[in-house]
């Protein structure tokens, strides 16, 4: 017995994609067909009709695709520090990344800064990935790098690459009460509050970034230290 099979598309606002027709006398058949760039965001369902031998559907979605995030650079600097009973230096730093896509969160973004001095040599590098950045959010970021070659820091080169993107649904957790203090060895430390906008528990290892302004509003360093426990 051969059956002959017409498959159809259809989609909103009576969009129909009509496929070739084709002979079956196994009782199987297939099509591949590939949407058009253009088809209609929405639910959509494909039809296959054999006269007599009967009928089959399935129901199927296209969503929009989501684009990709834009994140740059809207400012960093750094201060570089050896200390006289070592060798090693240290240099803080802090890079204030900014999310310039409205709609789209960034996720996996990873940064990788690295110093050279005055010809180009290297000092040292620091990479760090955030969980994600929210649509239209700037992120601040701080840390603190070593390296143990005596060249003088000249300047701070900083790349950016995000795993993906998705839709708007980030928050960053607010924080409250930052404050500023400097004890009589001129170390400095940071206090404040932050609050979990989320339903599930930020874990004890997760990042806080502290990024330091200088008097003429310019990034002069940064650091981070881990939640210490779990936040509900």
């Amino acid at each position: 017995h051969t059956s002959s099979c017409v498959a159809s598309l259809h989609g909103p606002s009576a969009t129909v994609l009509r496929l070739l027709t084709k002979r079956s006398t196994t009782g199987r058949l297939q099509w591949q067909y590939r949407m058009p760039v253009d088809a209609p965001v929405g639910n959509w369902s494909a039809v296959v009709s054999c006269g007599s031998s009967g009928h089959a559907s399935k129901e199927f979605r296209i969503v929009s695709p989501v684009p990709a995030a834009q994140v740059v650079v809207a400012a960093n600097g750094f201060t570089q520090s050896t200390y006289s009973s070592s060798s090693e230096t240290f240099i803080s730093y802090g890079v204030v990344l900014q999310n310039k896509s409205v709609d789209v969160d960034a996720l996996g973004v990873t940064v990788t800064v690295a110093f050279v001095d005055t010809l180009g040599r290297s000092v040292t590098s620091n990479e760090t990935t955030v969980t994600g950045i929210p649509a239209g959010s700037d992120f601040y970021l701080g840390g603190l790098a070593s390296s143990n070659v005596s060249l003088t820091v000249a300047s701070m080169n900083v790349t950016i690459s995000i795993t993906s993107s998705q839709a708007h649904r980030l928050v960053l957790p607010p924080v409250s009460g930052m404050s500023l203090q400097t004890d009589g060895f001129g170390d400095e430390s940071v206090s404040g509050t932050f609050t979990n906008p989320y339903q599930a528990p930020i874990p004890s290892f997760a990042n806080i970034y502290v990024v330091y302004i200088g008097p003429q509003g310019n990034v002069v360093g940064g650091d981070s230290e881990t939640a210490g426990a779990a936040v509900q």
